[in-house]
């Protein structure tokens, strides 16, 4: 914890925030008429607003006007810092605390392993977390950087399922289909379905038979299978997963193949979320 008396403009007072999760602020004294600035760097150079939250409720800002306590979600940033952007008389008192989150450790695994030898982790993972207000909104970060969980008050995790590059797609069929390739990859990859729905068009003249499932040649008709009907009527859907949970998992070169009966007089549409990964 660190105080500082801010009065000359562009004082500051600053925080390294390497092994913090969360800072909190806490402003007292001669505000009325200053303008306090909440910043964040990640280089070390160039400093950006970040929004804070007031502890009680309230909305987001990155300007302090009154006295009070505020939190700000740091993970990701070398330096937080809180600078008088505009004075006009008197002074501040800044309070800066950091909430530590657990330093991240390597894990040495000794064994056997797919290459045949000890490997070591050298992406650590980060255990544990830091609590936020409903209404927070977490800053952006860089690419690979380390980030603790976020919690509520009462200790539940936030989440959000699915994949950071889920891709959709769309195909409808007018007549009957046999192996066709909704999704491919190539040798070394395989998919990863979250969602299949299938929706027979109203005016069908007759119940569509329809399979969804990894094949590398063919739709199997067992093992594999993701989505199957005997006899689709019209005007209903057939809907497997919500995109934010995995229904299934292809083999490597496998791709994600349909075989559907003809839709006599009408169609059917089929509509995929899925992501692919390296094996």
């Amino acid at each position: 914890m660190t105080t500082v008396i801010l009065d000359v403009l562009n004082k500051f007072i600053d925080i390294d925030c390497r092994a913090l999760g969360g800072v909190g602020i806490q402003v007292t004294g001669g505000i009325s008429g200053d303008t306090l600035t909440c910043q964040g760097t990640i280089d070390g150079t160039n400093w950006v607003p970040i929004k804070v939250a007031p502890v009680g409720g309230g909305p987001l800002t990155s300007t302090l006007v009154t006295t009070g306590i505020w939190q700000a979600n740091t993970p990701g940033l070398l330096s937080f810092r809180v600078i008088l952007t505009s004075h006009l008389f008197g002074s501040s008192t800044v309070t800066l605390a950091g909430s530590e989150i657990t330093l991240p450790v390597v894990v040495q695994v000794s064994g056997d392993t797919q290459a045949g030898s000890a490997q070591s982790v050298e992406s650590p993972v980060l255990l544990g977390g830091v609590t936020a207000n409903f209404g927070f909104s977490p800053n952006p970060t860089i690419s690979s950087a380390h980030w603790p969980l976020l919690l509520s008050k009462i200790g539940q995790l936030f989440t959000l399922g699915g994949h950071p590059n889920i891709q959709t797609s769309r195909v409808s069929f007018t007549s009957a289909q046999t192996d066709w390739a909704l999704a491919s990859v190539a040798s070394g990859s395989r998919i990863v379905i979250t969602k299949c729905s299938v929706m027979a068009a109203a005016f069908n003249s007759v119940p569509v038979s329809v399979r969804v499932g990894f094949g590398t040649v063919n739709t199997p008709t067992d093992i594999g299978v993701v989505l199957a009907h005997p006899g689709l009527p019209a005007g209903m859907s057939l809907i497997e997963g919500d995109a934010g949970s995995i229904i299934g998992i292809g083999a490597n070169d496998a791709d994600l193949r349909v075989t559907c009966s003809d839709p006599t007089n009408g169609s059917i549409d089929v509509l995929i979320a899925y992501f692919t990964m390296n094996i």
